[in-house]
């Protein structure tokens, strides 16, 4: 899963966020910031790296889509 091999090990597994105030609870993302995830995924922000030429756009939107669909369950 795209989630567990790039983002777990800061944002921690399944969003529990294991080092708060060091990384972004991404729990605290609303269905609005859609723009503002996609451009810290690609464009990095603060500590978190850019992934821009990581990860394709399609893995960008599965990473929102299992946020979503985690936060929202």
């Amino acid at each position: 899963m795209i989630y567990d091999s790039y983002c777990a090990s800061c944002h921690g597994v399944e969003l529990n966020n294991t080092a708060p105030g060091v990384t972004f609870d991404l729990r605290r993302l609303r269905t609005d910031e859609h723009p503002r995830f996609v451009s810290s995924v690609l464009n990095g922000k603060n500590q978190m790296p850019p992934w821009r030429g990581v990860l394709e756009m399609e893995q960008v939107e599965a990473l929102w889509a299992y946020i979503r669909a985690t936060v929202d369950r």
